[in-house]
């Protein structure tokens, strides 16, 4: 807990300082456009570098040298904070101690850190997704990671910022019921996960779409650099931008809110194309027509792992693609397991919502509840993950909560109950047997220890074998599933076998020059290991 706070203070300290070089009166926002324009430029500099210490030193300074230009800006920033309610403190200790936990999201282990090691040692390059096709998802999150894992974050807890901001945000904007949301965050932050950032920023731009307190054209950016960082959270992006037509002038329409927008979008295509050949990545459409572009095997199997995941795996895909989208349906909101619970659960309370929307004849809320359906239709059809919709599912408690407000006093003493009990059901499921036996994870959640109060948990690789396939050299786990922190070039035993299957395996295109990319190479010699 000690290095962890060391930490967060030292990365919190160093986003102020690249806060000051933007304008605003809202601390909160300042530090959310510092975040993203950290991660916007350390993304240009991984097209032609990489994201290695050097680069967490620049930043570092650079933090620095803005807290010295504004230090009189700085007194008054730290005077405001100084009165923040006591409450505040203790969900920061709650935050702190969710820090010391060990990862246990599985994502953590075969694509986040695989591709912060990447970013670290290469930068980013053309075809990386032929290695990986999940590392075609490297977003802000895991860059802005990649930046400052060497010194000031080797523990790779970072997110735990955002939290800090949101908290500052409630704090300035007197938003005191967004402190029920904190314990279902918590989790979330001791792993890069791009999800805690996506939903802490719907909650807070439907906050400021609800209290109609900020111009919606000044949301735009933020909505965009929402999308870019989880595609499938659009909804907040339309409804922003929907807004801002009806709300402005046309001529207005063409301002630096819109066309910075629009040159983020922008960048976001690039840089998918310039890492999977997809200017959408994940969706295989408007393929570019490059030579590390995926080939046929990719993409079949990335729509097989969508559909199935779907169903929760339960089904083939001949067997789903035999359905009609109505079997489809009642298959996907079946009660058969608890995922098919939460997808019904999901589809009423959007449903429900919608009908509301049209009761009340309210445009705002008929404008979310339209796009909250075309995200659910969407959603069903690519791959109907019930993950994707807890950032609408949030937005709809934001509006229930608002509708029935309590005395403000209460907001925080439920905050810290649940996040004590969330606590608690953590730890429990730490001590839990059949937890233990079925979790797809090396990290299995514990109780805190003694060591855990100076540094947090976490877990390594340490057997490993090292072949060279091609002109390849690839390090596979001998005792796990997933890569984890192998430095790379990595691959699982499942990703060996895919590849054999195919007969198609991943080559640099120039091995004297790794930012020449990565391609799928045919008939390339099966080493014994490949072969299995």
């Amino acid at each position: 807990m000690l290095l962890t706070l060391i930490s967060l203070l030292s990365l919190f300290i160093v986003t102020i300082g690249v806060s000051f070089f933007f304008k605003g009166n809202l601390l909160s926002f300042r530090l959310f456009y510092a975040y993203f324009f950290i991660s916007f430029i350390s993304s240009i500099v991984a097209f032609s570098y990489k994201l290695d210490v050097y680069i967490e030193i620049l930043w570092i300074v650079i933090g620095c040298l803005g807290i010295l230009i504004h230090h009189s800006s700085f007194k008054i920033y730290v005077s405001k904070l100084k009165n923040i309610p006591i409450f505040y403190f203790g969900i920061l200790l709650f935050l702190f101690v969710f820090c010391c936990f060990a990862p246990f999201i599985v994502d953590h282990y075969s694509y986040y850190v695989p591709s912060i090691k990447i970013l670290d040692k290469y930068g980013l390059f053309s075809g990386v997704s032929n290695l990986n096709w999940s590392y075609g998802q490297m977003s802000f999150t895991h860059i802005f990671q990649a930046t400052f894992n060497d010194i000031l974050d080797t523990y790779m807890r970072s997110n735990a910022l955002l939290i800090i901001f949101l908290l500052i945000y409630i704090y300035e904007r007197k938003s005191n019921y967004l402190l029920l949301f904190i314990p279902f965050l918590l989790p979330l932050t001791n792993s890069p996960s791009p999800d805690l950032l996506v939903f802490i920023l719907s909650l807070m731009l439907a906050n400021e779409v609800m209290l109609c307190r900020s111009n919606y054209e000044q949301l735009l950016p933020l909505s965009a650099l929402l999308f870019i960082s989880k595609p499938s959270a659009f909804v907040l992006l339309f409804v922003i931008f929907t807004l801002s037509i009806f709300h402005f002038q046309i001529k207005k329409i063409k301002s630096s809110y819109f066309i910075f927008s629009l040159f983020i979008l922008l960048f976001y295509v690039i840089k998918n194309i310039f890492i999977s050949g997809t200017p959408f990545f994940p969706l295989p459409v408007f393929i570019a027509d490059v030579y590390w572009k995926p080939n046929e095997e990719i993409l079949k199997h990335s729509y097989k792992i969508a559909q199935t995941s779907t169903f929760h795996l339960k089904y083939s895909l001949q067997e789903i693609e035999s359905f009609s989208y109505l079997e489809r349906f009642i298959h996907w909101i079946s009660f058969d397991d608890f995922s098919g619970i939460i997808n019904f659960t999901f589809t009423i309370s959007i449903l429900c919502f919608f009908i509301y929307s049209i009761i009340k004849k309210k445009k705002m809320y008929l404008l979310f509840s339209l796009f909250f359906t075309l995200k659910l239709i969407f959603i069903f059809l690519y791959s109907g993950q019930f993950r994707f919709l807890i950032d609408i599912i949030l937005i709809i408690a934001l509006f229930l909560i608002k509708r029935r407000p309590i005395q403000t006093k209460y907001y925080s003493i439920f905050s810290l109950l649940f996040s004590l009990l969330m606590l608690s059901i953590l730890i429990s499921l730490g001590n839990s047997e059949f937890i233990k036996k079925n979790i797809h994870s090396v990290a299995i959640i514990q109780p805190i220890t003694y060591n855990e109060l100076i540094k947090p948990a976490s877990y390594h690789i340490k057997e490993y074998t090292e072949q060279k396939i091609g002109n390849l050299t690839v390090k596979t786990p001998k005792n796990y599933s997933l890569v984890f922190d192998l430095e790379p070039f990595a691959l699982s035993k499942n990703e060996l076998k895919f590849f054999s299957e195919i007969n198609s395996f991943p080559q640099l295109v120039d091995t004297s020059n790794i930012k020449k990319g990565i391609i799928l190479k045919k008939h390339i010699p099966h080493h014994q290991l490949y072969q299995k």
